[in-house]
């Protein structure tokens, strides 16, 4: 069982005032923790472990990929011939630079602590993922390439990390 304990590496034995004790706990609250710690562990940017820098720490993951997301379908729309996939294509395109949109501004709320109006930005990209998920069914029922399925799912799970860990300040 030990053994299984030290593969898993998410017990440990860590001080109380460990950071990662800390980042374990807030993240354990998301529905998604391994996406959570994973995001915050890759900012090394981060001064402080303070609710409001893991906040940023995750709205910039999610930004991060929703720019990564749009690029793909940017590009998967460009070189596709069949037309209501490009259609489709397009169309997410268009709402997934909304969502790099409404991420930034959550960022840049966030360092003016306006928290009301980051949940407001975060809803709103929430709502933009799924539209543009949306844009593959409805009776045209076109299969999402699943890169971009793969990208919009990130967001939408950093997107969720971040409503939870907002809730905190609020």
């Amino acid at each position: 069982m030990k053994k299984v304990v030290q593969e898993l590496g998410f017990i440990q034995p860590i001080s109380k005032d460990d950071d990662a004790t800390l980042i374990q706990k807030v993240c354990s609250q998301t529905l998604e923790p391994a996406v959570c710690i994973d995001c915050i562990n890759s900012d090394t940017s981060r001064v402080t472990d303070d609710i409001p820098e893991l906040t940023h720490s995750i709205v910039f993951c999610a930004w991060s990929e929703a720019v990564f997301a749009q690029e793909d379908a940017e590009q998967l729309a460009q070189n596709t011939t069949e037309p209501k996939l490009k259609e489709a294509l397009q169309a997410c395109d268009a709402l997934l630079f909304s969502v790099q949109n409404d991420l930034g501004d959550a960022l840049m709320q966030l360092e003016a602590r306006d928290y009301d109006n980051v949940m407001i930005s975060l809803t709103d990209a929430r709502i933009d993922v799924f539209d543009s998920v949306n844009q593959f069914g409805y009776g045209i029922d076109i299969l999402i390439p699943p890169k971009l399925l793969d990208g919009m799912v990130r967001v939408k799970h950093l997107n969720d990390v971040a409503a939870v860990l907002l809730n905190l300040l609020l």
